[in-house]
Protein backbone atom coordinates (compact mmCIF):
# COMPACT_ATOMS: atom_id res chain seq x y z
CA UNK A 1 0.00 0.00 0.00
CA UNK A 2 2.98 2.27 0.37
CA UNK A 3 4.54 2.10 -2.68
CA UNK A 4 1.13 1.93 -4.15
CA UNK A 5 0.39 5.43 -2.74
CA UNK A 6 3.64 7.17 -2.55
CA UNK A 7 3.36 9.32 -5.56
CA UNK A 8 0.40 10.06 -4.70
CA UNK A 9 1.74 11.18 -1.52
CA UNK A 10 4.52 13.21 -3.02
CA UNK A 11 2.79 14.62 -5.84
CA UNK A 12 3.17 18.58 -5.00
CA UNK A 13 6.61 18.14 -4.21
CA UNK A 14 6.89 16.35 -7.64
CA UNK A 15 5.34 18.28 -9.45
CA UNK A 16 6.63 21.41 -8.39
CA UNK A 17 10.00 19.56 -9.28
CA UNK A 18 8.78 19.72 -13.02
CA UNK A 19 7.27 22.69 -12.84
CA UNK A 20 10.36 24.37 -12.37
CA UNK A 21 12.09 22.37 -15.08
CA UNK A 22 9.20 22.43 -17.57
CA UNK A 23 8.01 25.59 -17.25
CA UNK A 24 4.91 24.45 -17.01
CA UNK A 25 2.05 26.76 -16.55
CA UNK A 26 -1.00 26.32 -14.15
CA UNK A 27 -3.18 24.58 -16.66
CA UNK A 28 -0.09 22.59 -17.84
CA UNK A 29 0.77 21.69 -13.69
CA UNK A 30 -2.52 20.23 -13.26
CA UNK A 31 -2.81 18.33 -16.95
CA UNK A 32 0.55 16.30 -15.51
CA UNK A 33 -1.16 15.64 -11.95
CA UNK A 34 -4.07 14.51 -13.78
CA UNK A 35 -2.45 12.10 -15.93
CA UNK A 36 -0.83 10.16 -12.88
CA UNK A 37 -4.23 10.51 -11.37
CA UNK A 38 -6.92 9.06 -14.36
CA UNK A 39 -3.77 5.98 -14.55
CA UNK A 40 -4.46 5.58 -11.12
CA UNK A 41 -8.53 5.10 -11.56
CA UNK A 42 -8.57 3.36 -15.17
CA UNK A 43 -7.90 -0.34 -14.61
CA UNK A 44 -8.76 -0.48 -10.90
CA UNK A 45 -12.70 0.90 -12.47
CA UNK A 46 -12.64 -2.71 -13.90
CA UNK A 47 -11.22 -4.61 -11.29
CA UNK A 48 -14.79 -6.33 -10.17
CA UNK A 49 -14.50 -8.21 -13.38
CA UNK A 50 -11.02 -9.81 -13.26
CA UNK A 51 -9.46 -9.53 -9.70
CA UNK A 52 -10.57 -12.76 -8.43
CA UNK A 53 -9.43 -14.73 -11.78
CA UNK A 54 -5.46 -13.58 -11.60
CA UNK A 55 -2.57 -14.35 -9.39
CA UNK A 56 -1.55 -11.38 -7.27
CA UNK A 57 1.77 -12.25 -6.99
CA UNK A 58 2.77 -11.92 -10.31
CA UNK A 59 0.63 -8.99 -11.15
CA UNK A 60 2.14 -7.43 -8.08
CA UNK A 61 5.37 -8.19 -9.73
CA UNK A 62 4.68 -7.21 -12.87
CA UNK A 63 3.34 -4.00 -11.73
CA UNK A 64 6.00 -2.91 -9.97
CA UNK A 65 8.75 -3.21 -12.87
CA UNK A 66 6.12 -0.91 -15.28
CA UNK A 67 5.98 1.83 -12.64
CA UNK A 68 9.97 1.37 -11.77
CA UNK A 69 10.39 1.55 -15.79
CA UNK A 70 7.49 4.48 -16.39
CA UNK A 71 9.53 6.73 -14.04
CA UNK A 72 12.87 6.22 -15.31
CA UNK A 73 11.38 6.90 -18.75
CA UNK A 74 10.18 10.30 -17.21
CA UNK A 75 13.81 11.08 -16.32
CA UNK A 76 15.46 9.78 -19.40
CA UNK A 77 13.03 11.86 -21.62
CA UNK A 78 12.21 14.86 -20.12
CA UNK A 79 9.58 16.40 -22.24
CA UNK A 80 5.70 16.52 -21.49
CA UNK A 81 4.20 14.29 -23.84
CA UNK A 82 6.46 11.77 -22.82
CA UNK A 83 5.75 12.75 -19.21
CA UNK A 84 2.37 12.83 -19.51
CA UNK A 85 2.17 8.65 -20.95
CA UNK A 86 4.59 7.37 -18.56
CA UNK A 87 2.88 9.10 -15.87
CA UNK A 88 0.05 7.75 -17.33
CA UNK A 89 1.39 4.53 -17.21
CA UNK A 90 3.59 4.92 -13.47
CA UNK A 91 -0.30 5.82 -12.22
CA UNK A 92 -2.17 2.48 -13.34
CA UNK A 93 1.01 0.68 -11.99
CA UNK A 94 0.42 2.22 -8.80
CA UNK A 95 -3.08 1.75 -8.75
CA UNK A 96 -3.40 -1.70 -8.54
CA UNK A 97 -0.75 -2.23 -6.39
CA UNK A 98 -2.89 -0.54 -3.79
CA UNK A 99 -6.19 -2.28 -5.30
CA UNK A 100 -4.48 -5.42 -4.65
CA UNK A 101 -3.41 -4.11 -0.65
CA UNK A 102 -7.48 -2.65 -0.08
CA UNK A 103 -8.03 -6.14 -1.20
CA UNK A 104 -6.28 -7.60 1.36
CA UNK A 105 -6.48 -5.75 4.16
CA UNK A 106 -10.62 -5.07 3.87
CA UNK A 107 -10.57 -8.89 4.17
CA UNK A 108 -9.18 -8.78 7.79
CA UNK A 109 -11.51 -9.09 11.08
CA UNK A 110 -10.76 -5.32 11.97
CA UNK A 111 -10.34 -3.58 9.06
CA UNK A 112 -10.58 -0.66 10.57
CA UNK A 113 -7.35 -0.85 12.26
CA UNK A 114 -5.70 -3.13 9.41
CA UNK A 115 -5.79 0.59 7.19
CA UNK A 116 -5.10 3.05 10.19
CA UNK A 117 -1.71 0.60 10.26
CA UNK A 118 -1.27 0.06 6.58
CA UNK A 119 -1.29 4.31 6.31
CA UNK A 120 1.49 4.80 8.96
CA UNK A 121 3.72 2.48 7.53
CA UNK A 122 2.49 3.93 3.75
CA UNK A 123 3.23 7.71 5.31
CA UNK A 124 6.94 6.86 6.96
CA UNK A 125 7.70 5.89 3.88
CA UNK A 126 5.96 9.30 1.95
CA UNK A 127 7.78 11.37 4.89
CA UNK A 128 11.16 9.70 4.11
CA UNK A 129 11.08 10.97 0.53
CA UNK A 130 9.16 13.81 1.14
CA UNK A 131 11.96 15.03 3.46
CA UNK A 132 14.95 13.91 1.20
CA UNK A 133 13.34 14.89 -2.00
CA UNK A 134 13.48 18.73 -1.96
CA UNK A 135 16.48 19.12 0.77
CA UNK A 136 18.83 16.71 -0.69
CA UNK A 137 17.70 14.89 -4.00
CA UNK A 138 16.69 18.17 -6.29
CA UNK A 139 19.01 21.03 -5.23
CA UNK A 140 21.65 18.12 -6.27
CA UNK A 141 20.26 16.08 -9.35
CA UNK A 142 16.60 17.91 -10.33
CA UNK A 143 13.56 16.72 -11.22
CA UNK A 144 15.87 14.03 -12.99
CA UNK A 145 17.20 12.45 -9.33
CA UNK A 146 13.56 12.96 -7.86
CA UNK A 147 12.10 10.54 -10.34
CA UNK A 148 15.12 7.89 -10.37
CA UNK A 149 14.85 7.74 -6.98
CA UNK A 150 11.02 7.09 -6.83
CA UNK A 151 11.83 4.36 -9.37
CA UNK A 152 14.29 2.93 -6.87
CA UNK A 153 11.45 2.64 -3.97
CA UNK A 154 9.07 0.32 -6.58
CA UNK A 155 12.37 -1.98 -7.08
CA UNK A 156 13.41 -2.11 -3.59
CA UNK A 157 9.25 -3.69 -2.84
CA UNK A 158 9.90 -6.09 -5.29
CA UNK A 159 11.33 -8.30 -2.62
CA UNK A 160 7.65 -8.39 -0.83
CA UNK A 161 5.92 -9.85 -3.64
CA UNK A 162 6.47 -13.32 -1.95
CA UNK A 163 4.53 -12.31 0.59
CA UNK A 164 1.32 -11.46 -1.29
CA UNK A 165 -1.52 -13.92 -1.21
CA UNK A 166 -2.38 -15.49 -4.83
CA UNK A 167 -5.83 -15.18 -4.08
CA UNK A 168 -8.15 -12.73 -1.35
CA UNK A 169 -8.88 -16.16 -0.03
CA UNK A 170 -5.32 -16.66 0.74
CA UNK A 171 -5.64 -13.32 3.01
CA UNK A 172 -8.25 -14.38 5.16
CA UNK A 173 -10.60 -17.09 5.56
CA UNK A 174 -13.56 -14.57 6.43
CA UNK A 175 -12.91 -13.04 2.41
CA UNK A 176 -16.04 -14.35 1.64
CA UNK A 177 -18.03 -14.29 5.07
CA UNK A 178 -17.32 -10.93 6.01
CA UNK A 179 -20.15 -9.69 4.13
CA UNK A 180 -21.62 -12.68 2.45
CA UNK A 181 -25.04 -10.98 1.85
CA UNK A 182 -26.24 -7.49 0.82
CA UNK A 183 -26.82 -4.68 -1.15
CA UNK A 184 -24.38 -3.28 -3.23
CA UNK A 185 -26.05 0.49 -3.15
CA UNK A 186 -23.98 1.58 0.65
CA UNK A 187 -20.60 0.76 -0.78
CA UNK A 188 -21.16 2.36 -4.35
CA UNK A 189 -22.65 5.60 -2.82
CA UNK A 190 -19.61 5.30 -0.56
CA UNK A 191 -17.40 5.13 -3.37
CA UNK A 192 -19.05 8.25 -4.79
CA UNK A 193 -18.67 10.24 -1.90
CA UNK A 194 -15.15 9.41 -1.79
CA UNK A 195 -14.28 10.63 -5.32
CA UNK A 196 -16.31 13.30 -4.83
CA UNK A 197 -14.24 14.53 -1.81
CA UNK A 198 -11.01 13.81 -3.77
CA UNK A 199 -12.02 16.43 -6.43
CA UNK A 200 -12.04 19.15 -4.00
CA UNK A 201 -9.21 17.60 -1.70
CA UNK A 202 -6.46 16.94 -4.41
CA UNK A 203 -7.85 20.08 -6.29
CA UNK A 204 -6.26 21.78 -3.34
CA UNK A 205 -3.66 19.85 -2.25
CA UNK A 206 -1.70 19.75 -5.72
CA UNK A 207 -1.49 23.62 -5.23
CA UNK A 208 -0.10 23.43 -1.69
CA UNK A 209 3.25 24.06 -3.09
CA UNK A 210 2.42 26.74 -5.31
CA UNK A 211 0.46 28.49 -3.07
CA UNK A 212 3.73 28.68 -0.96
CA UNK A 213 5.78 30.18 -3.63
CA UNK A 214 3.61 32.45 -4.68
CA UNK A 215 3.36 33.87 -1.22
CA UNK A 216 7.09 34.41 -1.23
CA UNK A 217 8.39 31.57 0.94
CA UNK A 218 11.61 29.67 0.50
CA UNK A 219 11.63 26.23 -1.04
CA UNK A 220 13.41 25.08 1.83
CA UNK A 221 10.80 26.41 4.16
CA UNK A 222 8.03 24.64 2.42
CA UNK A 223 10.00 21.31 2.29
CA UNK A 224 10.19 21.69 6.32
CA UNK A 225 6.58 22.96 6.51
CA UNK A 226 5.32 19.46 4.31
CA UNK A 227 7.88 17.49 6.36
CA UNK A 228 6.03 18.79 10.27
CA UNK A 229 2.90 17.41 8.24
CA UNK A 230 4.01 14.25 7.84
CA UNK A 231 5.17 14.24 11.75
CA UNK A 232 1.37 15.74 12.57
CA UNK A 233 0.33 12.86 10.37
CA UNK A 234 1.78 10.49 11.95
CA UNK A 235 0.96 11.79 15.05
CA UNK A 236 -2.64 11.97 13.84
CA UNK A 237 -2.56 7.61 13.12
CA UNK A 238 -1.65 7.14 16.67
CA UNK A 239 -4.47 9.02 17.69
CA UNK A 240 -6.59 7.34 15.27
CA UNK A 241 -5.64 3.84 16.12
CA UNK A 242 -6.55 4.74 19.63
CA UNK A 243 -9.76 6.01 19.09
CA UNK A 244 -10.84 2.95 16.72
CA UNK A 245 -13.57 1.94 18.49
CA UNK A 246 -13.95 4.67 20.60
CA UNK A 247 -15.83 6.98 18.85
CA UNK A 248 -18.00 6.38 15.88
CA UNK A 249 -16.90 6.41 11.96
CA UNK A 250 -19.62 9.13 11.93
CA UNK A 251 -18.17 11.35 14.61
CA UNK A 252 -14.79 11.12 12.51
CA UNK A 253 -15.73 11.44 8.86
CA UNK A 254 -17.52 14.79 10.17
CA UNK A 255 -14.24 15.83 11.95
CA UNK A 256 -12.18 15.33 8.77
CA UNK A 257 -14.18 17.38 6.53
CA UNK A 258 -14.56 20.25 9.48
CA UNK A 259 -10.41 20.05 9.90
CA UNK A 260 -9.85 20.23 6.32
CA UNK A 261 -11.76 23.11 5.95
CA UNK A 262 -10.22 24.90 9.06
CA UNK A 263 -6.86 24.68 7.29
CA UNK A 264 -8.46 26.10 3.71
CA UNK A 265 -9.69 28.88 5.29
CA UNK A 266 -6.20 29.77 7.65
CA UNK A 267 -4.83 29.72 3.92
CA UNK A 268 -7.41 31.91 2.27
CA UNK A 269 -7.07 34.46 5.11
CA UNK A 270 -3.51 34.89 6.32
CA UNK A 271 -0.27 35.19 4.97
CA UNK A 272 3.74 33.98 6.07
CA UNK A 273 5.51 30.97 7.15
CA UNK A 274 3.82 30.49 10.68
CA UNK A 275 0.23 30.12 8.96
CA UNK A 276 1.15 28.71 6.05
CA UNK A 277 3.04 25.70 8.09
CA UNK A 278 0.01 25.93 10.11
CA UNK A 279 -2.94 25.67 7.60
CA UNK A 280 -0.42 22.33 5.93
CA UNK A 281 0.09 20.62 8.95
CA UNK A 282 -3.65 20.76 9.86
CA UNK A 283 -4.85 19.63 6.41
CA UNK A 284 -2.73 16.56 6.27
CA UNK A 285 -3.68 15.48 9.79
CA UNK A 286 -7.59 15.70 9.29
CA UNK A 287 -7.00 14.16 5.82
CA UNK A 288 -5.39 11.51 7.28
CA UNK A 289 -7.61 11.43 10.66
CA UNK A 290 -10.65 10.88 8.41
CA UNK A 291 -9.16 8.49 5.80
CA UNK A 292 -9.06 4.88 7.15
CA UNK A 293 -12.56 5.65 8.42
CA UNK A 294 -13.99 6.89 5.29
CA UNK A 295 -11.95 3.38 3.44
CA UNK A 296 -13.00 1.07 6.81
CA UNK A 297 -17.03 2.49 6.18
CA UNK A 298 -16.65 1.85 2.81
CA UNK A 299 -15.08 -2.10 2.61
CA UNK A 300 -17.11 -2.83 5.61
CA UNK A 301 -20.83 -2.08 3.35
CA UNK A 302 -19.11 -4.22 0.63
CA UNK A 303 -21.90 -6.95 0.40
CA UNK A 304 -18.88 -9.85 -0.74
CA UNK A 305 -15.46 -8.24 -1.38
CA UNK A 306 -16.19 -7.45 -4.92
CA UNK A 307 -15.99 -3.84 -5.03
CA UNK A 308 -13.27 -3.39 -2.96
CA UNK A 309 -10.53 -3.34 -5.74
CA UNK A 310 -12.26 -0.06 -7.23
CA UNK A 311 -11.48 2.04 -4.38
CA UNK A 312 -8.35 3.31 -6.65
CA UNK A 313 -10.38 3.90 -9.47
CA UNK A 314 -13.09 6.12 -7.39
CA UNK A 315 -10.11 7.87 -5.51
CA UNK A 316 -8.22 8.29 -9.24
CA UNK A 317 -10.86 9.71 -11.24
CA UNK A 318 -11.76 12.44 -8.27
CA UNK A 319 -8.36 13.06 -7.72
CA UNK A 320 -7.88 13.39 -10.88
CA UNK A 321 -10.67 15.93 -12.32
CA UNK A 322 -9.19 18.18 -9.44
CA UNK A 323 -6.06 19.38 -10.32
CA UNK A 324 -7.39 19.64 -13.66
CA UNK A 325 -10.06 21.77 -12.45
CA UNK A 326 -8.29 23.85 -10.07
CA UNK A 327 -5.68 24.70 -12.71
CA UNK A 328 -8.51 26.39 -14.58
CA UNK A 329 -9.04 28.78 -11.76
CA UNK A 330 -5.80 29.21 -10.04
CA UNK A 331 -4.54 32.72 -11.07
CA UNK A 332 -1.63 34.33 -9.09
CA UNK A 333 -2.42 35.49 -5.41
CA UNK A 334 -5.69 33.76 -6.03
CA UNK A 335 -6.90 30.96 -4.94
CA UNK A 336 -10.67 31.66 -4.11
CA UNK A 337 -12.79 29.58 -6.37
CA UNK A 338 -10.10 27.22 -5.80
CA UNK A 339 -11.33 27.03 -2.45
CA UNK A 340 -14.72 27.09 -2.65
CA UNK A 341 -14.76 24.04 -5.36
CA UNK A 342 -12.85 21.92 -2.39
CA UNK A 343 -15.01 23.43 0.14
CA UNK A 344 -18.35 22.50 -1.50
CA UNK A 345 -16.52 18.89 -3.06
CA UNK A 346 -15.84 18.12 -0.06
CA UNK A 347 -19.16 18.31 1.73
CA UNK A 348 -20.88 16.48 -0.77
CA UNK A 349 -18.50 13.32 -0.83
CA UNK A 350 -18.93 13.65 3.23
CA UNK A 351 -22.90 13.47 2.99
CA UNK A 352 -22.67 10.65 0.40
CA UNK A 353 -20.34 8.77 2.98
CA UNK A 354 -22.52 9.77 5.85
CA UNK A 355 -25.58 8.21 3.94
CA UNK A 356 -22.87 5.18 3.34
CA UNK A 357 -22.93 5.06 7.01
CA UNK A 358 -26.49 5.12 7.61
CA UNK A 359 -27.37 2.23 5.09
CA UNK A 360 -24.94 0.30 6.22
CA UNK A 361 -25.26 -2.70 8.51
CA UNK A 362 -21.66 -2.22 8.97
CA UNK A 363 -22.30 1.05 11.14
CA UNK A 364 -20.13 1.62 14.46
Amino acid sequence: MGIGGLIFNVLPILLGSMADSLKLSHQQFGYVGSSFLLGFAGVPATAPLWLARVDWRRLALASLIILAASLAACAVWQSLAVILLALFAAGTTSGLIFSLSVNILGSTPNSERSFIVATLISLLMAALWIWTMPTMVIPEWGMTGALWGSAGFAVCVVFLTPLFPKRRADASTQAGAKNAAGSPIPVLLGLTGLGIFDIGLIGLWSFLERMGREQGLSELLIAQAFSLEKLCVLLTCVAAFWLSGRVSKRFAVIASFSGICAAAMLLGLTQGSASYIAAVCIFGAFWTFGYPFQVSAITDADPNGRYAGMLPAFMGVGSAIGPALAGQFAGKDDYTVVFMLMTGACFIGTLLILMALRMSKKTS
